[in-house]
């Protein structure tokens, strides 16, 4: 939902509190592009990337 609204997101013409929805993943943005990132020299085994993907959204 946030690259469908993203346009509107970067003018500054969503009105937050309109769609509960984006509401959220606006607020967990800056997260989940931040997990994505993983710097080429780090090594993460899956139950590790598991568990940090799911602490992103509690």
């Amino acid at each position: 939902r946030y690259q469908r609204s993203r346009d509107l997101i970067s003018v500054g013409a969503y009105s937050a509190g309109t769609d509960p929805v984006l509401d959220q993943a606006i607020a967990l943005n800056t997260r989940i592009e931040s997990f994505l990132q993983q710097d080429i020299a780090e090594r993460a085994d899956v139950p590790e990337s598991l568990g940090r993907l799911t602490a992103l959204f509690q």
